[in-house]
């Protein structure tokens, strides 16, 4: 009994052995897989970076830029009289995007470095590394010196160039009109330039003083071309109300810029002539009557700028004639206008602006066109009408039953109508050199009263005159 006792002490050391040879070899192998991870996890994988040929491995963007732009000093400018102004480096943008993109792969390969599980690198422990992977980037657009160059050039016009400032009408104050001075400016060759900027860089000398002449670029106008263009005075009548109308009416348009392309509208410009504005009631047409209008006589403020306007080398967009034959200019030559309608309008259709000057005193009217002539040197523009047609007036009957029977008597003979046609002549050197057809405008009779007796014939009739 004490030996089989003996032989279990035995059995049971002997599987203690064992068990320790195992927990050991287990410990052992696990401390080997550690430590073998630990060494895998100690190794630098992160990519090598080749950008330009230059490993930038490790560095920051910015770090990476430097060092590759090293290679490239840039200090190239434009010398020209009066100073210098540097060139701005067409490398650095370059080498930032390049940079740039090899820090994009960068970061996906870290990323799917990044996504490996525990269990995956386990299995992958004991395998042969993966070597560093390499990522190589090349700058883009560096060779393209074309491209660079006309950008280069490009730019340095956008600095150093100035466009010629014109002569404008911006204003009018103190009863004149306010033009601004006008600006010299300059220009580059941009393809010389371009050409020795492009020299430049095939070459690499990238400090290069490459000079440039800065050209003069004169303006178009100047201040002393606007002047005086068109003119025209007319004589107004002894009503004082008129002439208030007239005065309102120039001082509502004294003043008034007329940008290109923009319509000129007397009736929007002048407004409704009301008591509220200081208008007074005066003679005026409506429908073929003689009426008292608040704002009667306008209209000869409306005619002379008509005539002014034609002077200047402008045409009427919209006109009407009178109803009866003016006065104050020759016939044909007038715009008669009402609130809304009928209305006076011209189109400023040219590259420059206009203004309008007109005033009232003494009475006379007087409107100025000022701005920049469209016509050639020695040329004169103005209306010329002609007589082509009279209207014989008719008779407004009245009776009266103390004339002799079926008799007629003339009260007032009344005054024709007339028709004329309008031309605008231009002259040059006091001689005519066109005559152009404008329009025809016919004017109504005045018509005259007479008196007849169709109603009593107890008044014997007029004898027969004496035979001859």
């Amino acid at each position: 009994m004490a030996e089989g006792r003996k032989r279990g002490l035995t059995g049971l050391r002997l599987a203690g052995v064992v068990l320790l040879i195992l927990l050991l070899f287990v410990a052992g192998c696990a401390g080997l897989v550690y430590y073998k991870y630990q060494q895998e996890e100690a190794i630098d994988r992160s990519p090598i970076i080749i950008v330009d040929g230059t490993d930038v491995s490790g560095m920051t963007e910015e770090q990476a830029a430097e060092t590759i732009l090293a290679k490239y000093p840039w200090d190239m400018k434009v010398v020209f009289d009066g100073g210098d102004y540097p060139i701005e480096d067409v490398f650095s943008p370059i080498v930032h995007e390049a940079v740039k993109r090899a820090k994009q792969e960068e970061q996906k390969i870290l990323d799917a470095q990044a996504a490996v599980t525990f269990e995956e690198k386990l299995k992958n422990l004991f395998k042969e590394p993966e070597k560093r992977k390499q990522i190589e980037m090349e700058l883009r657009g560096v060779d393209n010196t074309d491209m660079l160059a006309a950008q280069v050039a490009g730019d340095l016009a956008d600095h150093l160039a100035s466009p010629a400032e014109d002569s404008k009408l911006v204003g009018f104050e103190d009863d004149g009109f306010q033009v601004t001075e006008s600006k010299t400016g300059t220009e580059l060759d941009t393809v010389k330039l371009t050409s020795d900027i492009k020299q430049a860089l095939q070459s690499g000398d990238y400090t290069a003083q490459i000079p440039v002449t800065l050209n003069k670029i004169e303006p178009t106008v100047a201040k002393d071309d606007y002047q005086t263009i068109g003119y025209f005075k007319t004589h107004t009548t002894a009503s004082e109300s008129r002439n208030t109308n007239v005065r309102l009416a120039a001082a509502a348009i004294n003043g008034k810029i007329v940008e290109p392309g923009e319509t000129f509208s007397f009736n929007e410009t002048v407004g409704r002539r009301t008591a509220e504005k200081g208008y007074k009631e005066a003679p005026a047409y409506s429908n073929g009557e003689t009426v008292q209008e608040y704002g009667g006589g306008v209209c000869q403020v409306s005619s002379t700028l008509y005539n002014a306007i034609v002077a200047a080398g402008f045409d009427a967009s919209d006109r009407t004639g009178h109803t009866y034959e003016p006065s104050y200019v020759t016939p044909g030559q007038d715009a008669t206008v009402s609130y809304m309608h009928p209305d006076f309008a011209f189109v400023n259709d040219t590259e420059h602006p206009i203004g309008i000057k007109a005033h009232y005193a003494d009475r006379y009217v007087t409107v100025e066109i000022f701005g920049i002539s469209q016509l050639g040197e020695g040329e004169k523009r103005y209306l010329s009408s002609e007589k082509t047609g009279s209207i014989d007036p008719g008779y407004a009957m009245v009776e009266d039953p103390t004339i002799p029977f079926m008799s007629e008597e003339i009260l007032s003979g009344g005054k024709p109508g007339s028709v004329w046609k309008t031309y605008i002549v231009i002259e040059k050197d006091g001689k005519e050199i066109s005559k152009e057809y404008l329009h025809t405008t016919k004017y109504r009779p005045h018509d005259g009263t007479m008196r007849t007796n169709t109603t009593n014939p107890a008044v014997p009739p007029l004898p027969p005159a004496p035979p001859g």
